[in-house]
């Protein structure tokens, strides 16, 4: 998959019935290096931040990655990342902050994460 398909990719899974607002900027810093910034706003106003290193390997791989959940008020429900700050957690650097701690977490993508927010923390 080439930068130019994954950003598609991207415009496609944020073109979703409960997301109200996007604010993203996709940036291909070389042929083979791209970055995604975003700002998605939900129905409800909870917010969802996004960002994405990336390097065109084989595939399109996310290099460092954060994946930032709140309430319209600012208050973190989650986020998933991958900064090398908790080796203590087996699937290092990969995690998942919650208000409980600090859990286990693979690898999400964007599309992985708005499944989650839509089926467990939108009212319909």
């Amino acid at each position: 998959m080439s930068l130019d398909s994954y950003f598609n990719n991207i415009d496609r899974i944020l073109n979703h019935p409960l997301i109200r607002e996007v604010q993203c900027q996709k940036e291909k810093r070389s042929s083979a290096v791209g970055l995604v910034v975003a700002k998605v706003t939900f129905t409800d106003d909870s917010e969802l931040h996004i960002m994405e290193y990336l390097e065109l390997e084989a595939e399109v791989e996310r290099k460092t990655y954060r994946y930032h959940y709140q309430t319209h008020q600012k208050q973190m429900i989650f986020r998933y990342d991958n900064a090398a700050h908790h080796p203590e957690i087996p699937t290092y650097p990969d995690h998942r902050h919650a208000d409980s701690g600090i859990s286990e977490s693979r690898k999400l993508d964007i599309e992985e994460v708005i499944s989650e927010i839509v089926s467990q923390y939108i009212a319909v």
